[in-house]
């Protein structure tokens, strides 16, 4: 082949119009990935909230779990406590009863 002057013009203007041709395609390929991005962002915010809302309820149901076995370990304490009390009581009234019986016995 020649190197004409015509024939290397005729390359610039080709490479130049396949140049063109491939600016436009990133082009409208990088619209096209904005595009699937910013129409998923609603959904990807649905579900950036609702993994939050997961992570707070989580906590909350863990903490009114944590704060309802501390009261139930109070309450068996203050039982036991009642029980001894009680069976305290409980023996010196049959005690004074036991004596008035006999006192009237007598």
């Amino acid at each position: 082949m020649t190197d004409s002057p015509a024939n290397a013009e005729m390359v610039r203007i080709v490479a130049d119009q396949l140049f063109d041709v491939w600016v436009e395609r990133h082009a409208r390929e990088s619209r096209e990935n904005r595009r699937w991005w910013q129409s998923n962002v609603g959904g990807w915010l649905a579900a950036a909230i609702t993994v939050v809302g997961v992570i707070v309820a989580g906590a909350n149901i863990h903490n009114l779990a944590s704060a309802a076995n501390a009261r139930s370990i109070n309450n068996e304490s203050a039982i036991s406590e009642m029980r001894a009390t009680n069976g305290d009581r409980l023996a010196r009234i049959e005690t004074k009863i036991d004596l008035m019986m006999e006192e009237r016995k007598q």
